[in-house]
């Protein structure tokens, strides 16, 4: 199904489209375009869907990609260090989650505030704080972020944000970036 005929002049104006230029990108003429967005055309499906397909490629070609998003300085932690290191680092450096990466540099979970809080919540009234802190990251790990290519779609990056607290960029195997929710608003 198709979109209603009343967004084309919407959608070219986004694109800073002239209606020559989407109509030469569709196969159709100029005029068709106008009185399509005006309204005075009731045009054939396979025409109304090439005019579609056209705003769909240029958006998607417009669209910022993950490695226009991301963050390049990925701060981690290892397996090994100790919760009081993931701790500092979320302080020091005023973000609230971390990959964990195991000694191959793969990532097998996460450490966030929300981690580190519900074990903390878990403990008696304040005793063993202190112990958990000298406890290494495996005791609050959670789930790994997800991986996803450099030229992932923004759009595709968003939705994966609405499920996950961060996402790892990767470069032909290699991760060179990370996106949090707060990427997404800069």
């Amino acid at each position: 199904m198709l979109p209603d005929l009343s967004e084309v002049r919407k959608r070219r104006k986004a694109l800073n489209l002239t209606q020559g230029a989407l109509a030469r990108l569709a196969g159709a003429s100029q005029s068709f375009v106008a009185k399509m967005e005006k309204g005075k055309s009731d045009p054939a499906y396979s025409l109304a869907k090439r005019v579609f397909d056209a705003l769909e490629a240029m958006e998607t070609r417009a669209e910022k990609r993950a490695k226009d998003l991301m963050n390049p300085r990925v701060v981690s932690v290892s397996r090994r260090d100790k919760i009081s290191r993931a701790v500092g680092l979320i302080r020091k450096k005023g973000i609230s989650q971390l990959p964990v990466f195991d000694d191959k540099g793969h990532c097998i979970g996460s450490v966030s505030e929300g981690s580190v809080l519900a074990k903390v919540e878990g403990l008696a009234k304040g005793k063993g704080v202190e112990a958990l802190e000298k406890k290494d990251v495996d005791v609050v790990i959670g789930e790994p972020f997800p991986l996803i290519d450099e030229n992932t779609p923004q759009s595709l990056v968003a939705s994966l944000l609405t499920h996950h607290l961060a996402v790892l960029v990767q470069r032909r195997g290699r991760i060179v970036g990370i996106i949090t929710k707060s990427d997404l608003l800069k």
